[in-house]
């Protein structure tokens, strides 16, 4: 007969036994020559050995197979002798398990019987002797812990390999098998925080425990899964399944804190990366190619720390096993499975490990029998750390000193800060395996890899990067980042690095508005300068006061920086928020060098700043070059009036008042005309009468892309029948700019990412802008960069009217049609409410192309008006739409076209030919239906 699977038969007021070997005894003496039989448990089946009533058999691979020696049968082995029955709550309890505590063979097979008759024992096993004479097999050199842990509801398995010298096998209670543990899990084991009814660690998520364990053993609460309680009968409460205490449970909720977040894999063996190196060879069908761990590679076990290194004697030595820190008091970080980011390969062939002698020199540290006998005071730690002593620092972490020690008589500083600062890379590297926090703050909020940037330690910050140091949301005392620090102490490479890593945006701007570009030029880093140029950094952004990097170029005096600026179009009469233009900053810094460069480009002498004084009046004194330099050009200039620039003032310095994410400054060059102000500045279309416009979310249709909405399957694109930005967010070639379709981004609806590619017109202005006053048109747009074909420029913003109410309006000239239908249409008047697009003139060869937008609705009644350019467009070259033949055939006795374009067919000389060819089509196409009527007489 067989018992796999089924619960274990009795006679009536008698209990089978168990023998060493696995076979039955039955109560009257006669042997069965059956044996146990049962499955293997692994991590997939774990939940069988509680849920089902069966006989359980563990092979553990660590362990003997047998305790009956291979010369000895199951038939002259010693039967033991009867166990006493126990009691529990008053009912008589057979033993559950009985096991040989003497083997010492190749395996032992535990066997463990189920016996659902009676009550389930409920009194833990974590604190009992284990099962420790047991002899791990040569063969097996590494053995893994067999510990599982609950994690948020999930089982996650410990990699952490069991020692040759460690040979317990322990479980939490009689009903699970035997299991080989780690260090750290045995550690837990003892602290009561195994559930006794599964089996399973209780480490992160929703838990419960014993309130006696609470009241008497603070330090040692009895955790364990509610559902795994154990039942005391009808009418009684539930007991705890580590006491057998019928206290009341408590909740418990548990969170792992780790200094850097785990990793989990798949399997529980990681292999090294090995070496590879490049070898012509014939190919062969068969070959095949596999990593293989290096033999020369150990594992080494510092219990005294709790940490454990990964090194190998080969100078060629990868990125460390494993990174472990400093074990939590509750909950050691040596149960997990955590291994945190490697470097994948060198950056710029920078060395991301010591070299080989310092790798000696820590193998031999490491795998020394006596600890060095010196005792060490903590201040040590930061001088061995400064000045490179690395046996001083092994030594230390050997001793169990805590390497996170913060110094506040050296500014707040830690061990790693100091390493870092002075480019010691074994120590840094030693460090961090050792469980040093690599985003540590000191005093003035610098992370290690801050002061490693700030020393020019390459090599230090291509391994810090690349073990997972935080280098864009870590920021200074005043909000400066590495790639600011990188600029100011003029590292090209240093920035090459920090923007190859893709972690820190090139136009980062820290608490004062200084972009590392900023820094660059201040400080008269001209390379740097010119290499975070040529990757793409704006010089025209403007930092807490204003000041653009010509300001600042001119501050530090340096001829080559300002020359770049120039070239890229910065302004040479920017005002930053004290009126000062960088003339001003040159003369007050007697930077004559840099005033020359600024007069060849058209700087002015006539600006006045807040304080009323001109370029000239900011010079230190009448000996200073700058003055004579100033001088004698205002003197050039009052010779040659007649061929004087006109006049141009800066008449407001941002005519959004901070509302766009680019000022737009407001000049004037042709006559006295002040800004422009008599309206209210808008980033979005309003109403002043109530408009239905149906902005209901549940009537937008959206997307729920995983991508850039790029493919064929997002809604949103769909609609539009197809998504017609590219990569850079500009309108793809193929875009119809003669008859533009209407385009409907992704809105607040959809569950893409904010930063999808269908989300352009939302985004704002990015264009840097500039109202000037023209000759003869009054106040115009020009754009104060190069912008190419198909950019979003502008918004058309203004007060959405009905057309009835549009025709009561005395002024009509900033009316701008929604819809071209017949029936109720709608307009947009920007003359009380509007943006800088009210000032965009009529160009009868247009750069620009009004496209119809729908971005937080989808009525159709209600569109968007956004400027897209139609073609290229050069710097300082003015903006402009068509405003439309029905505009002006209205106008035209009011004023005519100034665009001055040779296709130009409504200026003063060529409106009569249009008139005469409009009024023919009209006559053309009403012919015949007797409603026709000249509206228009030529004058």
């Amino acid at each position: 007969m067989s018992l796999e699977g089924s619960s274990v038969s009795e006679k009536e007021n008698s209990q089978p036994e168990l023998i060493s070997d696995g076979s039955m005894i039955a109560p009257d003496g006669e042997h069965n020559s059956y044996s146990i039989a049962s499955s293997v448990k692994n991590r997939q089946r774990f939940k069988r050995r509680v849920m089902e009533d069966h006989v359980d058999v563990d092979e553990v691979s660590m362990c003997s197979s047998s305790s009956i020696s291979p010369d000895m049968t199951s038939a002259n082995a010693l039967v033991p002798k009867k166990p006493k029955k126990a009691t529990c709550n008053g009912n008589a309890v057979t033993p559950l398990t009985q096991t040989d505590g003497n083997a010492n063979c190749g395996y032992v097979r535990v066997d463990v019987v189920y016996d659902t008759r009676f009550p389930v024992c409920n009194k833990c096993t974590c604190r009992s002797k284990p099962l420790d004479a047991v002899a791990i097999r040569a063969a097996e050199s590494r053995s893994y812990c067999q510990a599982l842990d609950s994690i948020q509801g999930r089982i996650v398995g410990c990699v952490r390999p069991v020692m040759s010298g460690n040979s317990a096998l322990v479980r939490p209670s009689v009903r699970i098998p035997y299991a080989a543990m780690c260090d750290g899990h045995l550690r837990r084991l003892r602290l009561h925080h195994c559930c006794p009814g599964c089996g399973v660690f209780c480490t992160q998520g929703d838990f419960v425990q014993c309130s006696t364990s609470v009241r008497l053993e603070a330090t040692s609460p009895h955790l364990f899964h509610r559902r795994c309680q154990v039942d005391g009968g009808s009418g009684t409460s539930p007991l705890c399944p580590h006491c057998g205490s019928d206290a009341p449970f408590e909740p418990i909720h548990l969170e792992l804190k780790t200094p850097r977040p785990p990793t989990f894999y798949l399997m529980q063996h990681l292999a090294l990366p090995s070496r590879r190196t490049a070898r012509m060879t014939s190919h062969r069908s068969d070959d095949t190619i596999e990593d293989k761990e290096p033999e020369d590679c150990e594992s080494l076990v510092l219990e005294d720390a709790g940490i454990t290194f990964s090194t190998g004697a080969s100078s060629s030595m990868s990125a460390p096993r494993q990174s472990l820190a400093p074990p939590h008091p509750a909950l050691p970080l040596s149960m997990l499975n955590a291994h945190f980011r490697r470097a994948a390969c060198i950056e710029n062939m920078l060395p991301l490990c010591p070299s080989k002698r310092e790798l000696e020199l820590m193998l031999r540290k490491l795998k020394a029998e006596k600890p060095s006998s010196t005792k060490y005071n903590i201040r040590t730690l930061y001088t061995a750390a400064k000045t490179g002593d690395l046996e001083t620092v092994l030594n230390m972490i050997i001793s169990g000193h805590n390497i996170n020690h913060v110094f506040e008589e050296h500014h707040g500083t830690t061990a790693l800060h100091q390493a870092a600062t002075f480019g010691h890379l074994a120590i840094v590297y030693i460090l961090f395996q050792a469980g040093a926090f690599i985003d540590e703050r000191d005093g003035q909020l610098y992370t290690p890899v801050m002061r490693a940037v700030d020393s020019k330690s390459l090599a230090v910050v291509n391994f810090l990067i690349k073990v997972g140091a935080d280098v864009r949301d870590k920021r200074g005392e005043d909000g400066m980042t590495c790639l600011h620090l990188a600029a100011r102490c003029g590292s090209r490479e240093m920035c090459d690095l920090l923007l190859n890593s893709e972690a820190i945006p090139i136009n980062v701007q820290d608490d004062g508005g200084w972009t590392p570009l900023v820094w660059a030029s201040e400080h008269g880093k001209a390379d740097v300068v010119k290499f975070l140029l040529s990757r793409g950094a704006d010089p025209n952004l403007k930092d807490g006061e204003e000041n653009i990097c010509l300001h600042w170029s001119a501050f530090s005096g340096n001829v080559d920086i300002s020359a770049l600026y120039l070239e890229k179009g910065s302004d040479v009469n920017a005002v930053n928020e004290h009126g000062d233009t960088p003339l001003h900053v040159a003369a007050r810094q007697d930077n004559h060098e840099v005033a020359m460069l600024l007069l060849d480009h058209g700087a002015r002498l006539d600006i006045l700043n807040k304080r009323k004084d001109t370029p000239i009046a900011c010079c230190k004194d009448e000996k200073s070059l700058s003055w004579l330099v100033l001088n004698v050009n205002l003197d050039l200039r009052k010779t040659i009036q007649s061929h004087e620039i006109p006049h141009k003032r800066t008449v407001h310095r941002d005519i959004s008042r901070g509302k766009e994410l680019n000022p737009i400054d407001c000049v004037n060059e042709v006559d006295d005309e002040p800004a422009p102000i008599n309206f209210l500045y808008l980033l979005e279309n309003c109403e002043t009468v109530p408009i239905s416009i149906d902005r209901t979310i549940t009537s937008l249709q959206s997307c729920k892309c995983e991508d850039l909405c790029t493919s064929p399957s997002c809604l949103c694109s769909s609609i539009s029948y197809r998504c017609w930005y590219g990569k850079e967010g500009r309108l793809v070639p193929e875009f119809n700019m003669m008859d533009p379709p209407m385009l409907f981004e992704c809105s607040r609806a959809c569950l893409c990412w904010s930063n999808c590619q269908n989300r352009v017109v939302q985004n704002g202005i990015t264009c840097h802008l500039q109202l000037f006053r023209t000759a003869g048109k009054g106040w115009g747009v020009r754009t104060l960069q190069s912008i190419p074909r198909g950019t979003f420029v502008c918004e058309y913003i203004g007060e959405i009217l009905s057309d009835s109410e549009a025709d009561q309006r005395e002024d009509d000239s900033y009316l701008f049609d929604l819809e071209n239908r017949d029936g109720e249409t709608f307009c947009l008047d920007a003359r009380y409410y509007g943006n800088v697009s009210r000032f965009v003139n009529h160009l009868c060869e247009p750069n620009l192309v009004p496209v119809r937008v729908f971005v937080d609705h989808q009525d159709l009644s209600f569109p968007r008006m956004a400027f897209f350019c139609s073609r290229d467009v050069e710097p300082y070259e003015e903006l402009g739409f068509d405003y439309g033949e029905k505009f002006w055939m209205i106008k035209y006795k009011m004023f005519t076209c100034e665009c001055g374009s040779e296709k130009c067919k409504y200026s003063k000389d060529k409106i009569q030919e249009t008139l005469i060819n409009y009024n023919k089509r009209q006559k053309e196409d009403q012919q015949g239906s007797g409603s026709y009527s000249q509206a228009f007489v030529a004058s």
